[in-house]
């Protein structure tokens, strides 16, 4: 798609709205762990044509050593190291039951990005954050301990036309904030907010489908097709992830032109530079512009990344659709495939647990011992 210039901007501090909190009921059903030392999660079929979407999609460990799984279609997993506890969301409400992201406060609190809103779990039980009629603050500020949510459907914006925007919260009240694109686009799709990242120096990074957009508590820091040159020939953004790292880059993961690293000032297309780039129609670009850095056919090649994630040892790892994950340790690119024991068509999400394991989630679970995986869960 073509590109389109975004606007940098300096913004103040407002309040946070209130927003209307309620506790459910939520169907917990406790599965045992099967035979030997781990168990399988147990997934609904979704078809032959909707795989790449279904299973797990987040991971997360709290404080209790519980291992949390945010899934497409089964909503809530918990593992407590003897048997899973399925949230089956308000009697199995598909849209409720989609879990794309979990993060937690300061005082350990899981809270649970759903297709509706957020939850979060009190102890006992799901108390839901409907973000329907959020109030709207048309400034932004940066604070220590704020829960940001990306929306994943501009209808839960209803009476605002639809306006691409995310959310903020101080673990209490909710706020509902426009991104800084020109008013014109701030109803495009296009625009609307995939991913977010906090990384080290506390800027926030959101990522959209045409952009990504880092902001510092002062300025906005936008990168877009414009800036980074690209044309019919080089193909666009499609972002679908990105990942604030240890050392401060940027990665950002696209459907179709692969990895763009920011490192400082600097900006390369880090798949083309390994020479595992494609060109193909979801660059948005023209099929006959081979490029410098595409694989030779029937290669493999890193051009559809759709999650990034490092492990203890600060190696990168990225998440592709038929070309499973790849491992980036500073020097050397590696692909990790059925072959060493990683049975994942689509790679959703990495997460690296307290023991500093690296988990891989697709549909099922797979811990990396340092040479090769192993489904776990």
């Amino acid at each position: 798609m073509p590109h389109r210039s975004l606007v940098h901007l300096a913004l103040l501090v407002a309040p946070l709205g209130a927003c209307e909190s309620e506790p459910r009921p939520d169907a917990a059903v406790a599965v045992p762990a099967g035979d030997g030392d781990h168990a399988q999660l147990r997934f609904q079929d979704n078809g032959p044509h909707g795989m790449h979407n279904a299973g797990v999609r987040a991971i997360h460990e709290d404080r209790q050593g519980h291992i949390w799984f945010g899934t497409h279609l089964d909503g809530l997993v918990r593992f407590d190291g003897r048997s899973y506890t399925y949230f089956d969301v308000r009697g199995g409400d598909r849209g409720l039951n989609r879990v794309w992201r979990i993060t937690a406060d300061e005082g350990g609190t899981p809270w649970f990005r759903t297709a509706r809103g957020v939850a979060r779990f009190d102890g006992e039980r799901l108390v839901d954050h409907p973000f329907r009629n959020t109030p709207r603050a048309e400034d932004w500020t940066l604070a220590p301990g704020d829960l940001w949510f990306a929306e994943s459907d501009p209808s839960e914006n209803a009476g605002r036309a639809g306006e691409i925007g995310i959310f903020r919260s101080d673990g209490e009240t909710f706020a509902f904030l426009p991104i800084p694109v020109p008013e014109h686009l701030r109803t495009d799709e296009d625009f609307a907010v995939v991913g977010m990242w906090r990384g080290n120096d506390a800027t926030m990074w959101l990522a959209t489908w045409d952009a990504v957009i880092g902001y510092d508590g002062e300025t906005f820091t936008v990168i877009d097709d414009e800036r980074l040159g690209h044309s019919d020939a080089t193909g666009y953004l499609h972002v679908k992830c990105m990942y604030a790292d240890s050392r401060g880059r940027v990665w950002i993961g696209n459907n179709g032109i692969g990895v763009i690293l920011v490192d400082g000032d600097t900006i390369t297309n880090f798949t083309q530079a390994h020479g595992v780039g494609r060109r193909d129609r979801r660059s948005g670009g023209s099929l006959a512009h081979p490029q410098p850095g595409d694989a030779p056919e029937g290669a493999p090649s890193l051009h559809r990344v759709f999650s990034i994630g490092e492990d203890a040892s600060g190696h990168i790892w990225f998440g592709t659709t038929g070309q499973g994950a790849w491992r980036y340790d500073g020097t050397t690119l590696r692909q990790f495939t059925e072959k060493d024991g990683l049975d994942l068509e689509h790679i959703a999400a990495f997460y690296s647990d307290r023991r500093g394991d690296l988990l891989i989630a697709g549909t099922g679970v797979y811990r990396f011992d340092g040479t090769s995986f192993e489904r776990v869960h």
